[in-house]
């Protein structure tokens, strides 16, 4: 039977996955027109502002799930381009 701790590691780590499954929706909306961007509508710079006040983390924290999305995503760049 797992402990309580390993409970909690596999809880965290689904945790995880679903905030870097989110990250990803984000910056793939950020590819879209300025006016509907979910970053602009909630009134940030960029996906990794966006995290950090979503889950109330610092900025180092927030950034992490982004550069796991840009090494993994295709889709995803390092600095989009949005006009």
């Amino acid at each position: 039977m797992p402990s309580f701790l390993e409970r909690l590691g596999f809880v965290q780590r689904l945790l995880d996955g679903l905030v870097v499954e989110a990250t990803a929706q984000v910056i793939e909306r950020d590819g879209a027109p300025r006016d509907e961007r979910l970053t602009m509508q909630s009134g940030c710079r960029d996906a990794s502002e966006l995290l950090r006040r979503m889950l109330r983390v610092d900025g180092p924290t927030a950034r992490r799930p982004r550069e796991l999305v840009v090494s993994a995503h295709p889709f995803a760049s390092s600095s989009p381009k949005h006009f």
